[in-house]
């Protein structure tokens, strides 16, 4: 589909489940801008599960209603909702919004360094340790910059020492 009917039924999506949730972002290829995405990819804290499953029901058809992920079918587009709370949502938004590329080199650099990024949000392991995950600050804003103006993580950077969170 065109990005822009992709975000026309996310920016819908977003404000049906809005009330429900203490943040909600759009995220994967429609965050990137890229132009013909596949599905909607939403990232969510929610406040009131009871409530967002029911509206979920309403949108149409739920194809997976898990713990952290969902998947609801509005009209024939696949949306699928990552379910964070506020120690896993920038990493989960990050690791959502990709492309798969990025996330395999991400992974693929934390395991050059014995690390592991974990998928679910929870940042990078060593061994069953968190040695660091992001945590935003209540006033931090998420940028929505086209990724090509997103400036290059530093390469050769060393991993963080151990820490638990870092709060931006």
């Amino acid at each position: 589909m065109e990005l822009e009917r992709a975000q026309k039924i996310a920016d819908a999506v977003v404000k049906r489940l809005g009330p429900y949730c203490s943040r909600i972002q759009v995220a994967g290829s429609i965050r990137r801008k890229a132009p013909n995405p596949k599905d909607i990819d939403l990232v969510l804290i929610p406040t009131d599960l009871w409530n967002l499953h029911t509206e979920l029901m309403r949108l149409g058809p739920l194809k997976m209603s898990g713990s952290k992920i969902m998947r609801v079918m509005v009209d024939s587009t696949q949306v699928d909702i990552y379910v964070a709370d506020e120690i896993t949502w920038a990493t989960l938004l990050l690791i959502r919004t990709g492309s798969a590329e990025f996330n395999r080199m991400l992974a693929t650099r934390a395991l050059d360094r014995g690390l592991k990024l974990k998928a679910n949000g929870q940042g990078v392991m060593r061994g069953s340790a968190v040695i660091a995950n992001i945590k935003l600050s209540p006033a931090a804003e998420i940028s929505t910059a086209p990724v090509d103006q997103v400036p290059p993580p530093h390469v050769g950077v060393n991993p963080l020492p151990p820490i638990s969170t870092v709060t931006v």
